[in-house]
C-alpha cells in the first residue's frame, strides 16, 4: 500500500463496536467466563478464514464479551485510537445493547472518544443497533432511548441482524419515532436477502443509507433508484467475501454500483472476526476494482455527506479534511 493512501482522510461508517474489539482485548474479556480460552480455538483467527454464510457468522462469530458500560468505554478507546492510526476523520459506529440503557452506553463511548481524540480530529456518531427479531415495541423503546442519548453523539438507528429474521415493515412506528426525533435512518438489507430487502427498507423505513445493499445489484431498477435519489450504500466488500455473499472479490458489486452513480462508502464492518483494517480495505480496491487515490477520496466525501450530522458540522469535517474542493 503506498504512503498516499495511507495518509489520505478517511471515513468508517459500518463499524460493529462489538466486532471491532483489538484481539488481545478480545481474549482477555472473554477469559472472564473462559479461562482457558485462547485465539487458536477460532478458526476466524486465521487470516483466509471465510465462514460458510452470513447466517453461520451470525451463529458462530462470537459470544457476547461485553457486558458493561465499562466494557464499552475500553474497547471504544481502543478502537478510537487505531481509527486515528490510520488517518480516520469520521466515524459512525452501531452498537448492539441488549440489556444494558442506551444512555450508560453512549455515555461511556462519549468519554472514550473524548480521552482518545482530545483535539477533535476525529469526529463519531453512533447509531443505535435495532434487532429484526424484536418486537414493535422493543424497539420504540430503544429508539426513546437513543433520543434522549443524542448528547452523547447518537444520530442515528440502523435495523440488524440476517433479513430472513423479521420484516423490516414492523419497524414502521420505531423508525417514525426516530424520523420525527431528527435521528438518520439506516437498515441492514440486501447482503442475506435480495433486492426486495432493500426496497421494503426504503418504502416502509424511509432509510437514506443502506448497510451493505450489495445484491442491489441484480436490479437495475433499483440501481437506477438508489442513484437518482442520493441513498447511500455503506458497502464491506471484504466482509462480503468472508461471508460468501459474492464467492470472489471480483464479483463485488462495489465498482459497478459506483459507477452507476450509486453513493457508496467503504468499511470494513466486523474488522475483528474478518481479519480486516479500512487501510487494507482500500487497499483492495486499488489492487481488485482499479480505484484511483480521487475515487477513494471521493468515497470519504460521500461518507461524509450521508453522515446524520448537521449540515454545517459536515462542512466543518470536509473542511478539516480538506475534502471540500472538487474531487482529485
Amino acid at each position: 500500500m503506498n504512503a498516499e493512501l495511507a495518509n489520505i482522510p478517511k471515513a468508517e461508517m459500518h463499524l460493529h463496536v462489538e466486532g471491532a474489539i483489538r484481539r488481545d482485548t478480545y481474549v482477555e474479556l472473554r477469559r472472564r467466563r473462559e479461562p482457558s480460552y485462547c485465539l487458536e480455538q477460532s478458526p476466524w483467527h486465521l487470516e483466509s478464514y471465510r465462514f460458510e454464510s452470513l447466517a453461520h457468522f451470525l451463529d458462530t462469530a462470537s459470544p457476547k464479551v461485553i457486558f458493561t458500560a465499562e466494557d464499552y468505554r475500553r474497547v471504544a478507546f481502543e478502537l478510537f485510537q487505531d481509527l486515528l492510526a490510520q488517518n480516520v476523520v469520521y466515524t459512525e459506529v452501531s452498537i448492539a445493547v441488549h440489556g444494558l440503557p442506551i444512555g450508560e452506553v453512549a455515555s461511556a463511548i462519549h468519554d472514550a472518544w473524548r480521552a482518545a481524540a482530545p483535539g477533535g480530529e476525529l469526529s463519531f456518531g453512533i447509531l443505535v443497533g435495532l434487532f429484526r427479531f424484536d418486537e414493535p415495541e422493543e424497539a420504540a423503546r430503544m429508539v426513546r432511548q437513543g433520543i434522549e442519548a443524542r448528547k452523547f453523539g447518537v444520530v442515528g438507528v440502523d435495523l440488524l441482524a440476517h433479513e430472513t429474521s423479521g420484516s423490516a415493515k414492523k419497524f414502521q412506528g420505531a423508525y417514525a419515532l426516530a424520523r420525527e426525533a431528527g435521528l438518520g435512518l439506516r437498515a441492514h438489507a440486501g447482503e442475506g436477502a435480495g433486492p426486495e430487502s432493500v426496497w421494503e427498507a426504503i418504502r416502509y423505513l424511509g432509510v437514506t443509507r443502506v448497510a451493505h445493499g450489495t445484491r442491489a445489484i441484480e436490479d437495475p431498477e433499483l440501481v437506477r433508484y438508489l442513484a437518482d435519489n442520493g441513498v447511500v450504500l455503506d458497502m464491506c466488500p471484504l466482509s462480503n467475501y468472508r461471508l460468501r455473499v459474492v464467492e470472489t472479490l471480483r464479483d463485488h458489486p462495489v465498482r459497478r454500483l459506483s459507477d452507476a452513480g450509486v453513493r457508496v462508502t467503504v468499511s470494513t464492518d466486523d474488522p475483528l472476526f474478518l481479519n480486516s483494517r479500512l487501510t487494507t480495505e482500500l487497499a483492495l480496491l486499488q489492487e481488485v476494482f482499479d480505484f484511483t487515490v480521487g475515487d477513494i477520496l471521493q468515497l470519504t466525501k460521500n461518507a461524509i455527506e450521508g453522515a446524520f450530522l448537521p449540515p454545517d458540522e459536515k462542512q466543518r469535517i470536509l473542511q478539516r479534511a480538506a475534502l471540500d474542493s472538487p474531487k482529485r
